[in-house]
């Protein structure tokens, strides 16, 4: 499937969900630990996932005050970014959603040239990456769990 009809896809599917489904403020899933590149959470986690979902964007990535947090209750993480090149569009991505696909954006009046529909598709693209990354290295939220707990 190409990147485009990905796209189109998911985009047809934002448009039929509800704004109530898209939650920015992760109700209900505890506190959140902010993730830095303190070593007890492993060798500069934060600088790696930014560094990684940076470079593989291709674009500049405003990352805020907090871009990634750990859920200790639920053993979830999300990372929230910016792309100013985008409108200011917004995306989060998140490890443990309930739908399966947690890759959300937020965006105002963005043109939706083939250009920008690329650069949303990566976003969906790197998205599963990091997914499969942090599934693979399952361990390391068991480690930040047990971090906090000691920290």
């Amino acid at each position: 499937m190409s990147q485009d009809t990905i796209t189109r896809n998911m985009l047809d599917r934002l448009r039929g969900t509800k704004r109530s489904v898209l939650k920015e403020d992760m109700q209900g899933f505890g506190k959140a630990v902010e993730v830095t590149d303190d070593p007890m959470f492993g060798e500069k986690t934060l600088t790696t996932q930014k560094t990684t979902v940076s470079n593989a964007l291709g674009v500049a990535v405003n990352w805020g005050s907090t871009p990634l947090r750990f859920y200790p209750e639920t053993q979830d993480i999300t990372l929230d970014g910016q792309i100013v090149e985008l409108n200011n569009l917004r995306f989060q991505y998140r490890l443990k959603d309930p739908s399966g696909t947690g890759c959300y954006i937020w965006c105002q009046g963005l043109q939706l040239t083939d250009e920008n529909l690329k650069k949303i598709g990566s976003i969906y693209s790197i998205y599963q990456n990091w997914r499969d990354e942090w599934v693979k290295n399952s361990g390391l939220l068991e480690n930040f769990a047990d971090a906090v707990k000691e920290g």
